[in-house]
This record gives structure tokens, sequence and C-alpha cells, in this order.
């Protein structure tokens, strides 16, 4: 292995979005073997670099409870079923607005929001695992430009300037 120049680097995210069948080779989504990616590539990472962060894969945002799309909260849990937890210091997540609003603050396992990624610090509460941070990767609105004309986003849309707006 090459070393690792400590400083230059905060965190390692290892992988992203495991919780959806796309990132498996549209194969069904494998908690297990993510599991055992994720203590092989921490154990090196630590012997490498011990002040680097290992960062959790980000996770998609999913309402989804099946093997093929398993919603964020839920494959955390599944994570820690596993004995995932001392192999992550940071947890990621996408809190995609879709098309709510920011100030949509309703917290709920069958609705895509901003808020939805609460359900994913829920389950750290839950799992005597709070301490540990929730780091952002990617956020936002899907904005499709005025003059689209083509099939609607399948994620939601909102306009130009509600996206400018949601963001501030």
């Amino acid at each position: 292995a090459l070393p690792i120049s400590t400083g230059l680097i905060l965190g390692y995210q290892i992988w992203d979005e495991p919780n959806l069948s796309a990132a498996w080779g549209n194969g069904l989504v494998n908690p297990w073997d993510y599991h055992h990616m994720l203590r092989a590539a921490a154990g090196q990472i630590r012997y490498l670099n011990p002040s680097a962060r290992v960062v959790l894969a980000a996770l998609a945002p999913t309402v989804e409870h099946s093997n093929v799309n398993l919603a964020p909260q839920a494959y955390l849990g599944l994570l820690y079923d596993l004995g995932s937890r001392d192999d992550f210091d940071v947890v990621a997540a996408k809190p995609y607005g879709f098309s709510t609003p920011p100030e949509d603050r309703q917290v709920s396992p069958a609705v895509l929001n901003f808020s939805h990624v609460i359900l994913m610090r829920e389950t750290m509460f839950l799992r005597n695992d709070a301490d540990k941070a929730i780091w952002i990767t990617q956020f936002g609105w899907n904005a499709l430009p005025a003059n689209w004309q083509g099939e609607p986003s399948v994620w939601g849309s909102v306009s130009e300037q509600q996206q400018a707006d949601f963001m501030l």
C-alpha cells in the first residue's frame, strides 16, 4: 500500500449509494458485502493514516424497502446489526428536497424531503451512536429548464427561481 499524506485528506468516503441496486450493477443491495468492504477499507485507512476519518457511503434517499432499493435509515440499521459501528467515524447523507421546500419539516419514512435525513439520525440515536456526525455530501432541488419539453423528472421538479431560493 502507498503511504497517505497526513493533513491533506480529511476523510475517506467508502463507496456511494450501496442502498440502491444501481451500485451493485443492478443486482440486489447487499449490506453484508458492503459491511465487509467497509471493514477492510477502514482497517487499511486507519493503519496508513490513523488521524483520517472513515466516512460511510452516502446513502441515497428512497422510501423503498426492498432488496432492490432500501431506505437509508433501514440500510444503516442493517449495518449496525452486522457490527459496522466501529468501522466508520462519520455518516454521509443526501438530503435532497425533491419537490418540497426546505421549510417542509415533515419527518416520515414515506416522504422524500430535505428532512428525510433526520430518520438516519434517529437510527444513530437508537443505536447509541449519536456522537458521530452526519456529513452532507450532496443536496439540492431539481429544476428543469423553463423551455423543457421532455418527460417530467421522476424526482420532482421546482422552478429555477425556487431552486435558487431554496438553496439559500
